[in-house]
């Protein structure tokens, strides 16, 4: 079967229409029609040849935040049939190391990602996936709501439960920079530690007013952090701080703001390097970590969150013809919330 899709065919030039070839499925293989597709920050890197992982090869037709109607399946398929609505989880574990073992396919050092690795994302018609193990039937959930939960959502659950323990009634956490990301980190935070105050960092006002829709307490600049954050501790510092930039000034700056045994999760990946004051960081214990992607569960706990409305969407909606225009927008910062490419069922 032949679709249309936008194919990444050279970086840093802008994606072809052209028609694909879907193969007929086998085994436990899934051929979905996409009905959301969404855009993703990463997906802006990788058209300009940066946060590419290990077997890329071009041509490749982007998109890992995928909802489809399944339309074929192969022998082998379980539990899911024809006309069924799903959510694609991205991070396809190999099966067979102790990562995959233990319920985390996000850590697996073979996997692959669809629009990344080994497979064609969801910036097209129809879509192959490799097993059915990777889906999650939304029912009658809004697709265009449900893409951006499948990566934007999966990756903010990972990162607050990797803090959510050490949390107190009288903890303050930082979220910085407020992006599509950041859509559902604060609404997240908010809603598993309602208890817990929430400052949001960004440059841009327009930001830190939706920041404060979403829930954040205080919404500031990072120029006026640390005179906020001595001020509304009593100099004691944070207990956590999630980055959602990562860059040499941001994940010093955050450090620097922990109190004692504070964590810093670092989840964005702008920045290839950075400094920090060992004494300090190792004298108070502070827990800097990475946070990639999240779990198959925490994608569905996230999908159940906005089906019992603690959480929303905000989504900007695009024609698949307009996926170029949409990594324009992504580019210029001029987009809040999240974009989906739309197709009609």
């Amino acid at each position: 079967m032949n679709c249309n899709a936008m194919v990444l065919e050279d970086f840093n030039r802008p994606l072809v229409k052209k028609s694909i070839e879907i193969k007929e499925p086998v085994g436990e293989e899934v051929v979905i029609k996409i009905l959301a597709a969404g855009m993703c920050g990463t997906d802006l890197g990788i058209s300009r040849g940066i946060e590419l992982k290990p077997g890329f090869k071009l041509p490749m037709v982007l998109g890992h935040e995928n909802v489809g109607k399944i339309i074929s399946t192969g022998t082998n398929v379980k539990n899911f049939n024809i006309g069924d609505i799903v959510a694609v989880y991205p991070a396809w574990g190999c099966g067979n190391c102790r990562w995959c073992h233990n319920g985390f396919p996000n850590l697996c050092p073979y996997q692959t990602t669809p629009g990344q690795t080994g497979y064609n994302g969801g910036y097209a018609e129809y879509m192959m996936v490799p097993s059915y193990r990777w889906l999650y039937n939304i029912g009658k959930l809004k697709p265009v709501d449900i893409a951006p939960l499948v990566d934007a959502g999966t990756t903010s659950m990972g990162a607050v439960l990797k803090i959510l323990p050490s949390l107190l009634p009288s903890s303050t956490v930082i979220i910085n920079g407020i992006g599509g990301i950041a859509t559902y980190a604060v609404q997240i935070l908010r809603a598993l530690a309602p208890y817990v105050r929430i400052i949001a960092v960004s440059r841009k006002p327009e930001h830190l007013q939706f920041a404060s829709k979403l829930g954040a307490d205080i919404a500031i600049t990072p120029a006026e952090l640390p005179e906020l954050i001595d001020k509304e501790t009593h100099g004691s510092g944070v207990d956590a701080a999630i980055d959602l930039v990562s860059t040499a000034d941001t994940i010093p700056l955050l450090n620097k703001l922990l109190t004692v045994n504070g964590k810093l999760v670092l989840v964005g990946a702008y920045g290839s390097s950075a400094p920090i004051d060992v004494f300090p960081t190792m004298v108070y214990q502070h827990s800097i970590m990475g946070s990639n992607y999240g779990t198959y569960e925490n994608m569905v706990d996230v999908i159940n969150m906005y089906a019992r409305k603690f959480i929303k969407s905000y989504v900007v909606k695009r024609q698949l013809e307009e996926a170029n225009k949409g990594l324009m927008d992504m580019a210029s910062g001029v987009i809040i919330g999240r974009q989906v490419i739309v197709q009609n069922e």
